[in-house]
């Protein structure tokens, strides 16, 4: 075979291997703490769910046991205590997909929450999944309309509470922006940490400490050229390189 055929070959493999996959880019993202977040551009990796996506338009409450998997999944009992850990997940390889945050306290702190996944979905709405439990036991955190999430009144935590609220039926171009603050009159800060799959893992793309504020400008969800498509691409190359050598002999 041909060194050019080869290194289509090559390619052509090198492509499918990884065209199985979306992932979350962020853009813009700050925070009032100590350390260093994710610079713009940088590309969250998901891994795959087998929880079902919440309906369009609409807020659903985990069930203990969505929660559990969600909580699996990312390892929160690994991660660390106070802060807000951004995630991302996909139902199946290129979508829909999940965004979302997890939070487990060990200090009492009251948190706003305003997320907006209003931009992207084919009918330009989304779906929220969210509880916290722990002390308080289960309880829904905020009120969903219009793409917009908000917690209808600071959700209050304290030590033991964990709390995980995610977007789903996100596809393609999708985009979740909004903020994560400390309530006025509560004490106390939180870590800000975004969390990328590394293929048996999330791992810390970058963090804070000490922050009262979290700002997500903007995380838009992307997916991979399909396999079939990259493979053809490969080979249009390789012919074309072997058209090249024709034409020379000839």
């Amino acid at each position: 075979m041909k060194k050019s055929m080869i290194a289509a070959a090559v390619v052509a493999t090198a492509f499918a291997a990884t065209a199985n996959a979306g992932w979350f880019t962020i853009t813009n993202n700050t925070g009032n703490g100590t350390g260093t977040l994710p610079t713009s551009g940088s590309q969250m990796d998901v891994a795959n769910t087998a929880i079902a996506q919440p309906g369009t338009d609409t807020l659903q409450t985990f069930s203990s046991g969505d929660f559990g998997s969600v909580a699996t999944l990312i390892g929160l009992s690994s991660l660390a205590s106070d802060t807000i850990h951004y995630f991302g997940m996909e139902n199946t390889a290129g979508g829909p997909a999940f965004f979302g945050f997890a939070y487990k306290a060990t200090a009492s702190i009251s948190l706003n929450v305003n997320l907006d996944s209003t931009w992207g979905n084919p009918d330009g709405s989304g779906a929220i999944s969210g509880l916290y439990n722990g002390t308080n036991g289960p309880s829904a955190v905020g009120a969903y309309a219009g793409g917009v999430f908000s917690s209808t009144s600071p959700v209050t935590l304290v030590s033991g509470d964990e709390m995980i609220v995610v977007f789903g039926n996100l596809y393609a171009g999708s985009a979740i922006s909004g903020s994560i603050s400390r309530s006025a009159g509560s004490s106390g800060t939180f870590g800000i940490n975004y969390l990328s799959y590394n293929g048996s893992s999330y791992v810390s793309l970058g963090s804070q400490t000490g922050a009262t504020a979290s700002n997500l400008n903007i995380a838009t969800y992307a997916v991979p050229v399909p396999a079939p498509a990259l493979l053809a691409g490969a080979g249009l190359v390789g012919a074309a390189a072997l058209r090249r050598r024709m034409a020379k002999k000839a």
